[in-house]
């Protein structure tokens, strides 16, 4: 059957593919107006590199940046603090959409809801929670950072009074060649004890550029139209699936009638082999 041998099919047929249609398009619509909406929001993070070698080297390092924030946010910890904070359970957290914004710092956490407030509630939430979490562990770290150069700072300070003591036995035996080594190694020791207590100092100021390495760009907002069902997306669909489901249905009735799909068309064109036979 060619494309023309469908337009008689379809005239023959139009009761029943416009039934099929109607009916198709009704169960759609029902179906849409009774499910639930699902409403989305969606919260925007900046994130920048802690540390950069080389100038040239930012973009790579931003990128780099973004895209282990992308995938920490989707951890389970970071679900379970944000749940437990919007007073629900992880299960009812809803799906999340982490995406990393190409060549950029830019990481966009969606999330879903039930209504356009808990949608936002959800993302918002993610969003605080990773960023408490970020901050957390860069805690941890800047407090083993300081823990450790305490340590060493002790150790240097010990060292430097090792070596004063030395000094002063060095000078009562009147060791010129003894006092001169001693005196270097004082000194480099405590260049080194120096440049250890200038960073144990500046530890508070790093802690704190640590803590904001992760900031909200822009805040999820209540978005009032659902994401799905859409409506209007449903219903042409539901139009284009009934017209073929009714020329489907229709063709069956005329294949099981013993009737030819082309039509009335093939009863002429028999007819007239028979009467050319018969002549």
């Amino acid at each position: 059957m060619d494309s023309w041998d469908w337009i008689p099919f379809i005239r023959s047929n139009w009761r029943l593919v416009l039934v099929t249609m109607v009916s198709v398009t009704l169960v759609v619509a029902a179906g849409t107006l009774f499910m639930a909406p699902v409403y989305s929001a969606s919260v925007t993070l900046a994130v920048r590199p802690l540390t950069v070698d080389k100038p040239f080297d930012y973009p790579t390092a931003y990128q780099h940046g973004a895209n282990d924030t992308g995938e920490l946010i989707k951890s389970r910890a970071v679900a379970e603090r944000a749940a437990k904070e919007l007073g629900i359970g992880v299960d009812d957290l809803g799906p999340l959409e982490v995406q990393v914004m190409e060549k950029s710092s830019l990481v966009e956490v969606t999330a879903e809801g039930e209504t356009p407030k808990a949608a936002a509630a959800a993302a918002n939430g993610v969003a605080r929670a990773y960023m408490e979490e970020n901050a957390e562990r860069l805690d941890a770290s800047a407090r083993q950072s300081q823990r450790a150069l305490t340590k060493k700072l002790a150790d240097l300070k010990g060292q430097i009074a090792s070596l004063q003591r030395e000094l002063e036995g060095a000078r009562l035996k009147g060791d010129s060649s003894r006092i001169a080594t001693i005196q270097d190694q004082i000194s480099s020791t405590q260049s080194g004890y120096e440049q250890l207590l200038q960073q144990w100092q500046n530890l508070p100021a790093s802690q704190m550029t640590l803590a904001t390495a992760v900031q909200v760009v822009d805040e999820a907002k209540a978005e009032t139209s659902p994401v799905r069902p859409k409506l209007s997306v449903n219903l042409a669909l539901a139009v284009a699936g009934g017209f073929f489901v009714g020329l489907a249905i229709a063709r069956t009735k005329q294949s099981l009638e013993g009737y030819s799909p082309m039509g009335r068309r093939d009863d002429e064109e028999d007819e007239t082999e028979d009467g050319a036979a018969h002549a």
